[in-house]
């Protein structure tokens, strides 16, 4: 329950902050010791073709491109999390998990589902269904900076299955 009404502040908190961001890791203690190399995806492929998924995605489904003035227009102090990333992925005919290798990257660790499948009382409601997407956040080493940061977001959206990538404000408890 913490953890998810932490991640509902962040959620808020990216939209409304960013005015002063630090640099942080936002999960366990991993060394960030490599730079934008490790970043770049295994090929040089900046699309999905071989992604044995791609069937079960809108591929129509409109991409959202990540805004990077956000990290400059702000009014609120926020801390800009350097190791996870949230993703939406594109309207999807049939729920299947994504392995870590579907996303082409070498230095992810870890994938969560947020939101993973409809909700079951919810699916006759033709509003609720058209607008769910599945929801993961996706933990990763190796990126010591906002710039590179951005670099993997860019990565990410390369991807045909991916419909938005966002930030995640780390916030305190209070």
């Amino acid at each position: 329950m913490k953890k998810i009404k932490k991640w509902l502040v962040v959620m808020f908190s990216a939209l409304m902050a960013f005015a002063t961001f630090g640099l942080v890791s936002c999960g366990d203690d991993t060394e960030n010791s490599s730079s934008l190399d490790s970043i770049s995806s295994e090929t040089d492929n900046s699309s999905s073709e071989g992604n044995k998924y791609l069937e079960y995605f809108d591929l129509m489904d409109e991409k959202i491109i990540f805004d990077e003035a956000v990290l400059s227009n702000s009014e609120t102090a926020g801390i800009v999390c350097l190791d996870r990333l949230e993703i939406y992925l594109k309207k999807a005919k049939v729920y299947e998990e994504l392995a870590i290798e579907d996303f082409e990257l070498d230095n992810i660790t870890n994938i969560d589902y947020y939101e993973f499948k409809p909700q079951e009382d919810k699916m006759e409601d033709i509003q609720y269904m058209e607008n769910f997407r599945q929801k993961l956040g996706v933990g990763f080493t190796n990126v010591n900076n906002i710039r590179e940061l951005i670099t993997m977001i860019r990565e990410i959206e390369k991807l045909d299955f991916v419909k938005e990538v966002q930030i995640i404000i780390a916030v305190d408890d209070v």
